[in-house]
C-alpha cells in the first residue's frame, strides 16, 4: 500500500497541570491503582495472581479501580471508586502504584498508554506490560517497570511496595518525563510545527 516517505507520529497529550503529586505514607502499604473503562477491566485478570499473592504477603494490600463497574474478587482487596473528571484526580493523588497490564496483540500495540501518562503526571511510578506505546511511556528501571509474566509482576511490585524512597523517586522521574515529552503544552507546539511544514 503506498504511504508517505515521512511519517510523524504525534502522541497523546495529557494536562500535566490538573494532577497533583500523591502524599507518600511509609507507615502502610501503598494502594496499587488502576483506571479505565469497563470494557478494558478484562486485562487485570492478567495480574490478579501476582496480586493475591503479595496480598499474602501484606495483607492490607489493596487494588483501587477507578471507573464505573469494578471486578468482584475474593483474594484480592478492591477499593471501589466511582469515576468522575474529579474524582480521577483525588482517586490518583491518594494512591501510590499505577498498573496497567494488557495482552500484547494489533490491538494494544497501537493503544496510546494514556493511563500510564495519567499515572505519570500525578508522579506514581507504574508497572505496565512491555507491549506498544507502554514502552514509551514508562522508563524500565528509572521511572517505573515493564513486565512480561506473573513473576515479573509480582517481582517488581515487591520492590516498590518495600521501597516508599524508590516509589517517590521514581514517581519525580515519571512526572519529569510525561511533562518533557507528553504535555499538552509540548504536544501542541509539535502539533503545529509539523502543520506549518506541511504548508510550506
Amino acid at each position: 500500500m503506498p504511504h508517505s516517505k515521512r511519517v510523524e507520529i504525534v502522541p497523546t497529550p495529557v494536562d500535566t497541570q490538573r494532577y497533583r503529586p500523591p502524599v507518600i505514607d511509609g507507615s502502610r502499604p501503598p494502594t496499587l491503582v488502576w483506571i479505565g473503562l469497563p470494557d478494558n477491566l478484562g486485562y487485570l485478570e492478567m495480574v490478579r495472581t501476582a496480586m493475591a499473592q503479595l496480598t499474602r504477603r501484606w495483607s492490607e494490600l489493596r487494588l483501587r479501580v477507578i471507573s464505573s463497574q469494578f471486578p468482584d474478587w475474593q483474594d484480592v482487596r478492591v477499593e471501589r471508586f466511582p469515576w468522575s473528571s474529579a474524582s480521577e484526580i483525588d482517586g490518583l493523588a491518594t494512591a501510590d502504584i499505577g498498573l496497567m497490564p494488557l495482552t500484547d496483540d494489533e490491538w494494544t500495540r497501537g493503544k496510546c498508554a494514556f493511563k500510564l501518562l495519567q499515572y505519570s503526571a500525578a508522579s506514581l511510578p507504574s508497572v505496565a506490560s512491555d507491549v506498544g506505546a507502554n514502552r514509551e511511556a514508562v522508563v524500565h528501571g528509572h521511572s517505573g517497570f515493564l513486565a512480561t509474566t506473573s513473576d515479573d509482576w509480582r517481582t517488581a511490585l515487591a520492590t516498590l511496595i518495600e521501597s516508599p524512597e524508590l516509589r517517590a523517586e521514581f514517581g519525580r522521574r515519571a512526572r519529569a518525563h510525561v511533562v518533557t515529552r507528553f504535555a499538552a503544552d509540548v504536544v501542541a507546539r509539535r502539533a503545529a510545527q509539523l502543520l506549518v511544514e506541511l504548508a510550506t
